[in-house]
């Protein structure tokens, strides 16, 4: 997931810090980052508001 990955590069936020704000562990937050692992509807939505609407839930969730 790119877009969270640059947002987190621009602002200065630590996976680990991130991920206690979103209410996950920092693995979790690691894997979304780097692999395939695509969050829940539930966690797209905190990451969204999170990042102030800059990655936005739709970029995040995988839609079949």
């Amino acid at each position: 997931m790119e877009q969270l990955r640059t947002y987190l590069a621009q602002n200065g936020i630590s996976q680990s810090a991130f991920a206690a704000m979103i209410g996950v562990n920092e693995s979790t937050v690691s894997r979304y980052v780097q692999g395939p692992v695509k969050p829940s509807w539930a966690t797209a939505l905190r990451i969204e508001r999170a990042t102030g609407g800059a990655v936005p839930l739709l970029s995040l969730i995988h839609i079949s």
